[in-house]
């Protein structure tokens, strides 16, 4: 996560002491760091929760050494206690912002008041109350008299320094304003994009879905007439290239009535979905099974599939739905009747080959059922 500084540090909030401008140069960077997880657009409370605690450690250290140095440096009294007061009081309104961060279910909210209140405590504290603090030890160093060196200091804070100052807090606190609009147009760009993104997958699975529907029987599952010509156009183009021969089978089922009349339609439509599956079973995975209405079905055998191969697989079709089918409703024993039209010898594009192969599946329900006959054979 890369870091947002809505408090840049510059030389203006150095107040002349080494080890306390490092310090002060420490708690900024935890309040930009507070700042880059209020921007981030993941989920940042368990961040920030830890950097509360590193925050409030981190300035329990800091004040217990800026009022030791103060003592060693003999600061009046008056001040001193306080200078003391107000970070006890800045402690416990951290730890109160804090507490209500934690109970708040709206953290955004509570999160700007928290960041608006960090950082111009922080401006406050730097560029006011530790200025003046070192002006006036920097004074009595120079031998001056506590309440000379007071009012000395207090003269200075009034000068430049006082103007950079006002300045500089006026300029954090547009700084802290502008970062917090900032997280609120991002967290709306965010919810906005992940609104269009849900949107745009919604209307893209329904178009799938449609799609689907368009391209498949519904009962079965199996892709329809129109899909079967789609993928069969492919194939014998395939088919063309490489000089390759191919087949039509066109099965329509015997007896297939008689079940629909004893059993009723439900067992009916049981059965042509066990059907589908066998017809699946039967044929190779590059090979096209479809139903395309009724109790008939089409096969497309791609690849190179001479007539000898479209034989077998015909007849092992015939054989497999041979075997009686076990549904909820009782047994069913149905045949098949096939025709086979051969590419490129019977027709060159997939509506005749189709045609042909229905031609000879007729010629099969006449000569006995339960058997196949090639177109060539009519």
């Amino acid at each position: 996560m890369s870091n947002v500084e809505i408090f840049p540090w510059n030389t203006y909030f150095e107040v002349g002491i080494e080890e306390t401008d490092n310090q002060h140069r420490k708690l900024v960077e935890i309040i930009n760091e507070i700042c880059s997880c209020a921007l981030s657009t993941k989920n940042y409370a368990e961040t920030i929760d830890d950097l509360f605690v590193k925050l409030i450690d981190y300035s329990k250290y800091h004040f217990d050494w800026e009022e030791q140095y103060y003592q060693d440096n003999n600061l009046p009294d008056e001040l001193f206690n306080a200078h003391k007061g107000n970070h006890g009081k800045l402690i416990a309104q951290v730890l109160s912002l804090k507490k209500k961060y934690d109970q708040d279910v709206n953290k955004d909210t509570n999160l700007e008041e928290i960041l608006t209140t960090l950082v111009l405590w922080l401006t406050h504290h730097i560029l006011e109350d530790d200025m003046l603090m070192c002006l006036i030890i920097d004074n009595l160093a120079k031998g001056m008299q506590p309440q000379v060196a007071i009012k000395k200091a207090n003269r200075g804070m009034k000068g430049p320094k006082g103007t950079i100052a006002k300045v500089m807090s006026s300029m954090m606190n547009v700084s802290s304003s502008s970062v917090l609009e900032l997280r609120r147009e991002i967290t709306f760009r965010k919810e906005l994009e992940n609104k269009l993104t849900a949107e745009i997958s919604v209307r893209k699975e329904a178009e799938r879905k449609l799609t689907y529907l368009a391209q498949h029987d519904s009962l079965t599952q199996l892709p329809n007439r129109r899909l079967f010509e789609e993928l069969g156009d492919v194939a014998l183009k395939g088919a063309k290239r490489s000089k390759s021969e191919q087949a039509i089978l066109f099965v329509d089922i015997d007896g297939f009535k008689a079940i629909n009349d004893t059993l009723g339609h439900q067992a009916g439509d049981e059965l042509l979905i066990a059907i589908a599956r066998r017809l699946e079973d039967g044929v190779r995975e590059s090979d096209i099974v479809a139903r395309i209405g009724g109790d008939e079905f089409i096969l497309h055998l791609g690849g190179e599939c001479v007539e000898k191969d479209a034989c077998t697989i015909a007849d092992k079709i015939i054989k497999a739905i041979a075997t009686p089918f076990d549904l909820q409703d009782g047994i069913a024993n149905v045949g098949a009747s096939i025709g086979i039209a051969l590419y490129p010898g019977d027709a060159t594009d997939v509506k005749q080959l189709v045609q042909n192969a229905d031609s000879a599946m007729y010629l099969a329900k006449k000569t006995g059922k339960n058997a196949y006959k090639l177109f060539s054979e009519i």
